[in-house]
């Protein structure tokens, strides 16, 4: 069933908050083709990550319109899970920062994006069908794990989600014995350019090796708790996908790896005041243990990110580097909280700091060079204006009173940002339409149009000259100016 882990409690059960006040949260939910979101599923959890609340009402009527009340008070984060497929192709989306008080918050009409389809069957080395399976998914600029709202393999491994448009990571997550999980089976992920209905196939989950280690303090041996043991992969820098990468109550972590290469490093949370550490790479298998990783007392680099126009930058990265050598130094907590601020706990050294905005913000960066830290040290940043294009588009309606709709996903059109992506619907028959593109600032993204003209009787096929026409298209990823170029040189 896809409903997901909400409390639709009633008076009875909000007794059990005692005097806790609760908030109202409304608004309305359309997808980007104007039609409304229904029987949309609203799950709430603290900004934190501590506490789930309990919700009434956490869904949206046949108009795509909500009323939900959140007991107790607090920041929380909303996502929402609308229909799975085949009743609905509109992907999930979460909101940050709803802050729930005992006046009602309206947040409007909010829109969420109508995906493609994703299907496939996972299955382990032996060819076996995997149950239990569970995917959530990455994207765009938002490098936060979603859900799906029907997350989990059915009893023959089958799957089918709603994805977004363009680059989309879809990560797999092995379900307990007795559905052939647990460490006989490694957690996998790949990366997709969704364009349209995708079928994979097998997904094949490659056999998996345990890695076991304890996180202490340096300076009186307790353990660190919730500290996080994250592993790259040294020829590309990709993280690689481990779900359960977190120390328990008294530091222990077991890792289930498939056979590679990795690097490694132990992250501790930004409220210890703890600096992180690196390990040497291993190879795997042979797996065993990682041993005691303890880690040092650091000093505290904290400020505030604000833009050209003094406006808080919520999810910033804030990355460092030595500045001797240019070898990263990890870190936890490196991302601007709602307010723009940070802070992190690094050693003593020399490094350069690099403030980077999300692809969601038309903001340059900024490199702080050559700073000395050997005390708590405040560091602010403004991030200055950049230009960027929007998408824009007219129609004129065409057979059938159709109206051409021009909309877009994955963020802002910036370079760099392979997962913004433009789409077209409801083009009118074979009347022409051709896109604009300025590609000053965005170099990198690729022109890529899938013509889907309708058939007519006698009519022939469709030829290179059609390329620009049909009812639907989308245009993603890099290298945009050779397409461009290309377009126009027809």
């Amino acid at each position: 069933m896809f409903l997901r882990s909400l409390s639709f409690l009633g008076a009875a059960a909000a007794l059990t908050c005692g005097w806790a006040e609760a908030g109202v949260v409304t608004g309305r939910l359309m997808d980007n083709h104007g039609q409304p979101v229904r029987n949309a599923v609203f799950e709430f959890k603290s900004s934190d990550g501590t506490g789930t609340p309990i919700v009434s009402g956490g869904f949206s009527d046949a108009n795509g319109m909500f009323t939900t009340t959140v007991t107790p008070d607090g920041d929380y984060r909303m996502t929402v899970f609308p229909l799975p497929p085949p009743q609905s192709l509109v992907v999930t989306r979460h909101f940050d920062g709803i802050a729930i008080s005992g006046a009602t918050l309206d947040l409007g009409t909010q829109v969420l994006e109508v995906g493609t389809l994703m299907s496939g069957r996972v299955v382990n080395t032996g060819g076996t069908p995997l149950q239990a399976v569970s995917l959530d998914f990455v994207a765009g600029s938002d490098q936060q794990p979603l859900d799906f709202t029907n997350p989990d393999t059915n009893a023959f491994g089958l799957f089918s989600v709603a994805v977004p448009f363009g680059e989309c990571e879809v990560r797999f997550k092995p379900g307990p014995v007795p559905y052939y999980g647990g460490p006989s089976t490694a957690p996998w992920s790949n990366t997709w350019i969704f364009t349209g209905p995708t079928h994979v196939g097998d997904i094949v989950m490659p056999q998996g090796t345990l890695l076991s280690g304890r996180v202490v303090r340096a300076s009186d041996g307790s353990a660190v708790e919730d500290a996080q043991v994250r592993v790259v992969d040294p020829a590309s820098g990709r993280v690689v996908y481990t779900p359960e990468n977190r120390s328990d109550a008294l530091g222990n972590f077991l890792l289930n790896l498939p056979a590679g290469y990795y690097g490694m490093s132990v992250l501790p949370r930004s409220n210890e005041g703890l600096t992180s550490k690196v390990l040497p790479n291993r190879a795997v298998p042979p797996g065993g243990t990682l041993g005691t990783v303890t880690l040092q007392d650091g000093f505290e680099l904290s400020g505030r990110v604000r833009d050209w126009n003094h406006v808080a930058c919520a999810g910033t990265m804030v990355n460092l580097s030595y500045s001797a050598t240019g070898e990263p130094l990890a870190v936890a907590g490196n991302v601007t909280d709602a307010l723009g601020n940070y802070s992190l706990f690094v050693p003593a050294g020399t490094f350069d700091v690099e403030f980077t905005a999300p692809f969601s913000m038309p903001l340059g960066g900024q490199l702080v060079e050559d700073l000395l830290i050997f005390d708590d040290t405040d560091l602010d940043a403004e991030l200055p204006e950049v230009e960027y294009h929007t998408l824009a588009g007219i129609g004129t309606a065409g057979s059938g009173g159709l109206v051409p709709q021009i909309s877009s996903s994955g963020g802002t059109p910036r370079l760099g940002n392979n997962g913004y992506g433009g789409h077209l619907h409801a083009g009118p028959g074979w009347g022409h339409r051709v896109p604009v593109l300025h590609h000053g600032a965005v170099a990198d993204a690729l022109l890529r149009h899938y013509p889907r003209p309708p058939r007519r009787p006698g009519a022939r096929a469709p030829t290179r000259r059609h390329a620009r026409r049909g009812r639907r298209g989308q245009w993603h990823g890099p290298a945009l100016h050779r397409r461009v170029q290309r377009w126009w040189a027809r």
